[in-house]
């Protein structure tokens, strides 16, 4: 993940390809807007118009202890609708610090 300042972030994979989103805090629940596809060349993030294909992504979190949460993602297509989706109760076990 890379904090771009404001509410803004980056999922960023090895493959260096990320999902852009805002966060908001409402309703007890992390909500995560889409705000584009990315390709991180060096230190610049390259656009991707891969929502054309794939829809937007949205996600919502929300804790229900100190170790679990519940989550829901999907990617929304224009014409197609829902193009894909995960969705369930995760459990942290570990947390480890990348450096």
């Amino acid at each position: 993940m890379i904090p771009l300042g404001k509410n803004q972030i980056v999922e960023l994979t090895k493959s260096r390809f990320g999902w852009k989103c805002a966060y908001d805090y409402e309703n007890n629940k992390v909500k995560l807007k889409h705000q584009g596809f990315i390709w991180k060349f060096f230190s610049w993030m390259i656009p991707l118009p891969i929502s054309l294909i794939l829809g937007k992504c949205h996600a919502e979190e929300n804790a229900i202890s100190e170790t679990a949460f519940n989550m829901h993602m999907q990617f929304i297509h224009p014409l197609f609708g829902v193009t894909y989706e995960y969705y369930g109760t995760f459990e942290i076990v570990e947390i480890k610090v990348n450096d």
